[in-house]
């Protein structure tokens, strides 16, 4: 609900998605897991995709060296389920993201609190 729907040049959307609060944020680590699509939709010019998702995030102990995750460990988590609709057009014979749908149907952990900036990134956002 508090997701408002938005439009993006193609430059400004991996600006703002892979910034250090976002999907840049190095004191997170985070996998997206798609469940199997639904095709709603297809045709020569449009596709209309379904997915549902599992998006889990772990934040690092602050103060380790995230190059080595492995020996890293977790100390805060938040997993998210949701669903996707993605609707695909044909732009110049190339596929591209018309429309992406979120919809979050519930999350565990506190989301908000585990993506703070990394303390040596905070000064930088």
């Amino acid at each position: 609900p508090h997701v408002t729907r938005e439009t993006y040049e193609a430059d400004h959307f991996v600006e703002k998605w892979l910034n250090p609060t976002n999907l840049g944020n190095k004191a997170l680590a985070t996998q997206h897991l798609l469940g199997a699509p639904y095709f709603k939709f297809a045709s020569e010019e449009k596709i209309i995709v379904q997915w549902q998702q599992l998006a889990s995030h772990g934040r690092w102990v602050d103060g380790q060296d995230k190059t080595r995750p492995v020996l890293c460990k977790i100390d805060e988590t938040s997993d998210g389920r949701s669903w996707m609709q993605q609707t695909y057009v044909k732009v110049d014979g190339q596929w591209r993201i018309q429309v992406l749908e979120p919809e979050v149907l519930y999350h565990t952990g506190d989301f908000q609190k585990i993506r703070r900036p990394d303390e040596k990134d905070a000064g930088n956002v």
